[in-house]
């Protein structure tokens, strides 16, 4: 059995129906309280419960928002975030209100807890409440007119099925203009249910594209904080390109450096793909 109490509110379920029975009275003896039933409706969160399995959505409150903020007859967005969406810390450009921008970004953080595809978007957004421009407020209206055309989609739990456990990882590079770290990303299944997801900006400055990676990897798989993941360094040309190639500027290279190099590569012989860790 699986209890969890929050406040005043209580969910309880098991598989064995007597059990349930037998919980419900044990805490109607012990306490005033009110059953209600089998559960549709917890915190925002609704549960449609089948003999297929059970889909957890926040429609209702999709709705809410896009009443509160008046986002009803805005034209609908295809994604929640243009990959070259422009969003910096410079503060120029017209300032908006940073009370309204604040309640629109608790509103969407919330609606997190069934909506992993905002995540990303949402938490970038979560950045700039201290001084927020209008295009970081367009930015999180874009948020809502993407919610305006999915409002309800969910997380879909079947009742039969594996109980494989699978993760991914990702990351960006260098995403955050302010200090240009990197932000992980990670989602854990067991069998086909998602189960847990995360964002999170790296707390060091990643040198490459294949560091980024590794340090998000690194981090999800193992439960190890951000910061305590060795340093992974790329050897190679294909393994990943650093922001210091980026400004190199080619050279001229003499006979005899051109044939050291060669001579070298030669003794290491590592693939494109190679890497190794400090």
């Amino acid at each position: 059995m699986l209890v969890q109490v929050y406040l005043d509110d209580i969910i309880f379920g098991s598989t064995d129906q007597k059990m349930v029975a037998e919980f419900l009275d044990v805490m109607q003896k012990r306490f005033k309280i009110s059953s209600l039933g089998a559960i549709n409706f917890f915190l925002g969160l609704q549960v449609d419960q089948t003999e297929k399995g059970i889909f957890l959505h926040q429609s209702k409150y999709v709705a809410d928002i896009l009443s509160r903020f008046k986002m009803e007859d805005e034209r609908i967005a295809k994604n929640p975030l243009s990959v070259n969406h422009g969003i910096t810390p410079e503060n120029t450009g017209p300032k908006v209100n940073p009370t309204l921008y604040r309640a629109i970004i608790g509103s969407l953080m919330y609606l997190t807890a069934s909506r992993p595809d905002i995540m990303f978007a949402t938490y970038l957004c979560a950045r700039y409440q201290a001084q927020p421009n209008v295009n970081h407020m367009l930015a999180a209206k874009k948020i809502m007119r993407y919610l305006k055309g999915t409002p309800s989609l969910g997380l879909w739990y079947p009742r039969k099925d594996g109980f494989n456990l699978m993760a991914f990882s990702d990351s960006d590079y260098g995403g955050c203009k302010r200090d240009f770290k990197s932000t992980s990303g990670g989602c854990q299944f067991l069998g086909s249910r998602l189960i847990s997801w995360q964002y999170k900006k790296q707390t060091s400055v990643a040198q490459s594209t294949c560091e980024a990676k590794y340090i998000a990897a690194a981090s999800y798989m193992s439960g190890t904080p951000v910061s305590s993941v060795p340093t992974v360094r790329a050897i190679g040309s294909g393994s990943g390109q650093t922001r210091a190639e980026k400004k190199t500027k080619p050279r001229r290279v003499t006979k005899s450096q051109s044939k050291k190099a060669a001579e070298h590569n030669n003794e290491l012989q590592v693939g494109p793909n190679d890497c190794k860790l400090e």
